[in-house]
């Protein structure tokens, strides 16, 4: 049991280390090379996170196959649960307020799949697929055997903030980006962790994700 939990939770620290690595090589040096001025940083960014996070989902999955509160071959189900649908109309609703508050409007950002519109294919699938997988299918899955509800949903959304930290540390963030950007991600995390204990699927919160990321990158970015 013990060589589970120090598997558990090395696999965090090395994963978050490997991710400061990436992102810290990535962002400062890769993308600002004159030849990678286009859409390549966007396929860069996106082929390395899937590789990165999508090969720690797989270990852990297999890894920790007999403790799971949720069975691998049982994750991606049909199960949405009236409080998915809630939370859906929440954020579409407040995230058009928002748009129109902070615009004056409705205006979708130009470019959306390019270098310059901010690389919507990296923020669907980068953000809301992979994240949901590596931290609600695969550590909060885990967790949630170990502990009670709330504390694993806790925990787990600490360890997902965390894991924003390296981009933030390479994006020039204010104090006021980072208190928003904190506060945000540790809604965004305690309710898709809530939502993937309640349905027992990974889909409604890879769906509220990207539907949270893409909107908000669309609308207000």
């Amino acid at each position: 049991m013990k060589n589970k939990s120090r598997r558990f939770w090395g696999s965090y620290i090395g994963f978050w280390l490997i991710w400061l690595i990436v992102q810290t090589f990535l962002y400062s040096i890769i993308i600002k090379l004159p030849q990678f001025t286009s859409t390549y940083d966007l396929l860069i960014n996106f082929v390395i996170k899937g590789v990165v996070w999508l090969s720690l989902t797989f270990w852990l999955l297999h890894t920790f196959k007999k403790q799971l509160f949720v069975k691998t071959r049982k994750l991606f189900n049909r199960n949405f649960p009236k409080e998915f649908w809630v939370l859906l109309v929440i954020f579409l609703i407040y995230l058009f307020i928002s748009a129109i508050s902070s615009k004056h409007g409705i205006k979708l950002i130009s470019h959306p799949f390019t270098t310059r519109g901010g690389q919507l294919l990296g923020i669907v699938f980068g953000a809301g697929f992979f994240e949901e997988l590596v931290f609600r299918a695969g550590y909060l899955n885990i967790l949630l055997t170990k502990v009670k509800k709330w504390p694993a949903i806790f925990i787990s959304t600490i360890m997902f903030l965390l894991i924003h930290l390296p981009v933030y540390f390479v994006s020039n963030m204010n104090i006021s980006a980072w208190i928003i950007n904190i506060l945000t991600v540790l809604v965004i995390g305690t309710l898709m962790g809530w939502i993937f204990t309640k349905s027992k699927n990974i889909w409604p919160s890879i769906i509220l994700h990207c539907v949270w990321d893409t909107l908000t990158f669309l609308l207000i970015a």
